[in-house]
């Protein structure tokens, strides 16, 4: 079984409404646009939930970014 994956939450906690987060390619759950969009979206008082994808969860543990390369045709 794989272990329950971690999450950022901010906000108020009886929010409506949560907005759940998720990075892109090149970024962590907490890079800085990650952590300004939270502030904002939480400032106005939506609930915001955070979380990584196994493969950028792995990068901060073995601080390799490890990309596949394409192969060219």
């Amino acid at each position: 079984m794989k272990p329950m994956m971690d999450f950022l939450i901010e906000g108020p906690i009886d929010a409506p409404l949560t907005i759940l987060l998720a990075h892109g390619a090149g970024a962590p759950m907490d890079s800085n646009s990650m952590t300004a969009a939270t502030a904002a979206l939480a400032a106005i008082g939506f609930r915001v939930a955070r979380f990584e994808f196994d493969y950028m969860a792995a990068r901060r543990t073995s601080g390799s970014k490890n990309r596949r390369r394409r192969q060219k045709s």
